[in-house]
């Protein structure tokens, strides 16, 4: 991912951000995004709090980055930009 939107989750919760960052980016870009990033600390939480939700885990590709601080999201289109 090439382009993206940086979002702070400044409640700490990731999964619920991860789809408040989604809609308003759909809202700004006109498309849905399909992937995004956070730190470390912040998959662990992600993946453990989303186990029973795999819509959550079906629409994005949720993976790590050690760039990406606490509580931030890089969220965008994979193959876009």
């Amino acid at each position: 991912m090439e382009i993206g939107m940086l979002w702070y989750a400044s409640d700490g919760k990731i999964v619920e951000n991860i789809l408040k960052a989604a809609d308003y980016y759909e809202s700004k870009h006109g498309s849905r995004p399909n992937q995004c990033f956070v730190s470390l600390h912040d998959l662990a939480e992600t993946m453990s709090a989303s186990v029973d939700d795999p819509m959550l885990l079906g629409e994005f590709l949720i993976g790590s980055s050690p760039l990406i601080a606490k509580w931030h999201i890089w969220i965008g289109e994979d193959g876009k930009g």
